[in-house]
């Protein structure tokens, strides 16, 4: 799998709070939406949080069987969208597997744990690295470890929601450059602020080919991960916003479109009889004016500072102001 652009990925997280039925309605909407990959958070509590921990029941309680997921991630795969886990250990990884995922995404706590991204680099499943709260020396080793597999770095923190001078957007140009791959946002700025669809967008200006958006179901009660979330109304809107902005970025080679050579047609000045002239004449410099004409039906005008004009000689008469073409000249 290459990591498209502008590729727009739905981060399901854990909106849900554990409600199957919550869950899939909200998949059966991006199933229909314009979201470009659909990314879970399979919650197995024991990989990564201790029974000890304040929050270890919440976590728990987020935790749907894997004959679930399965079916879940088999209608993604239908509609010919991608699908993405978050891992966190080898029991999601396994999951992942068994579930036949495109990709998967590492955060940036489990940077230290080699052992679990040399076995995702083995499986060769191309990775999203969250880099949010990583340290350059962090990313160097696993991007070491990761050397020849398809890796995007995903940059952004969540904060809920975190604002936008945290957006660090200057990191994706630093880190593409730095590590020569992709690299792509992941938006977490507060829904209803004015950046909640302009930051992506910029995000793509500066090197982004991936954007990864939070989503829910406005109309229903949200126990988490709403703060920065779209519902997949929005979500499509996004969309548009981030086609048009890659379509206003251009291709990287000087060329000019068609539009914009109707564009020079009309506003370059051509040679024209500077007065009434005569057939049999030949053409000096005083003879000939530039001026804007109208291109409707002429293909062939001279342009100024353009050789093979001065010294030719007139096959008719021209008026003045009339076009000198260059079938008109011997």
């Amino acid at each position: 799998m290459k990591f498209i652009f502008p590729s727009l990925i739905a981060e399901v997280a854990n909106c849900h709070g554990g409600d199957e039925k919550y869950l899939r309605q909200l998949l059966s909407q991006l199933l229909k939406s314009r979201a470009d990959a659909v990314k879970f958070q399979p919650i197995i509590a024991a990989e990564f949080i201790s029974a000890r921990h304040s929050q270890y029941q919440i976590f728990k309680e987020l935790e749907f069987k894997t004959e679930l997921w399965v079916e879940l991630i088999g209608k993604v795969k239908e509609t010919g969208k991608k699908v993405a886990f978050d891992v966190y250990g080898e029991e999601s990884l396994a999951l992942a597997l068994k579930c036949r995922v495109d990709f998967v995404k590492i955060h940036a706590m489990d940077f230290d744990n080699l052992a679990l991204i040399a076995k995702i680099v083995k499986a060769k499943l191309p990775l999203m690295l969250s880099t949010g709260g990583a340290t350059l020396p962090e990313i160097d080793r696993v991007m070491r470890l990761a050397k020849g597999r398809t890796v995007c770095l995903m940059v952004g923190f969540q904060n809920f929601p975190t604002p936008a001078e945290e957006a660090n957007l200057n990191r994706l140009t630093f880190l593409k450059e730095r590590y020569r791959c992709a690299v792509g946002y992941m938006d977490h700025v507060g829904r209803e602020t004015q950046f909640a669809r302009t930051l992506p967008c910029l995000a793509l200006l500066k090197g982004a080919c991936t954007i990864e958006k939070h989503v829910f179901l406005k109309d229903l009660k949200t126990k988490y991960d709403w703060q920065s979330a779209f519902d997949p109304a929005e979500l499509d809107q996004l969309k548009a916003d981030l086609e048009m902005t890659a379509a206003a970025l251009g291709k990287s080679n000087y060329s000019l479109s068609e539009l914009e050579q109707e564009y020079r047609k009309k506003y370059r000045r051509c040679a024209v009889a500077g007065r009434d002239l005569k057939a049999g004449e030949k053409l000096a410099a005083k003879d000939i004016r530039f001026l804007r004409i109208d291109f409707k039906a002429i293909d062939r005008p001279f342009h100024r500072n353009e050789t093979g004009l001065i010294g030719r000689t007139l096959k008719l008469d021209l008026p003045a102001g009339e076009i000198i073409l260059k079938e008109n000249l011997r």
